[in-house]
């Protein structure tokens, strides 16, 4: 009887180990998801034309948080489009422009 038990409480606790994984990665796993919260959040304040002259966009992720920046035009002397967003729930941190 115990030895079903058991059996039985590790057949129940497989899936919860193996989401784990899952879990982890976070809701902004990579890059991209990271690219497009930063797109939605800087399209309605700089306006598309602006955002759009700033590709390619970069983003690197250091503890738990995605930083997304645009990259400077050739011609232009103003600064990037810059977005910090938290990877466990997507949410914008901080969002500014360089000057």
């Amino acid at each position: 009887m115990r030895r079903a038990v058991a059996v039985l409480a590790i057949l129940v606790a497989l899936p919860a180990v193996f989401s784990l994984g899952q879990f982890n990665a976070g809701v902004v796993p990579d890059e991209n998801a990271a690219i497009a919260i930063a797109l939605a959040a800087w399209v309605p304040l700089y306006g598309r034309d602006q955002v759009e002259k700033q590709k390619p966009f970069r983003a690197s992720l250091h503890r738990g948080v995605w930083t997304v920046q645009g990259t400077l035009p050739s011609d232009s002397a103003r600064g990037v489009a810059i977005a910090e967003i938290d990877k466990r729930n997507g949410n914008v941190i901080w969002v500014s422009h360089g000057k």
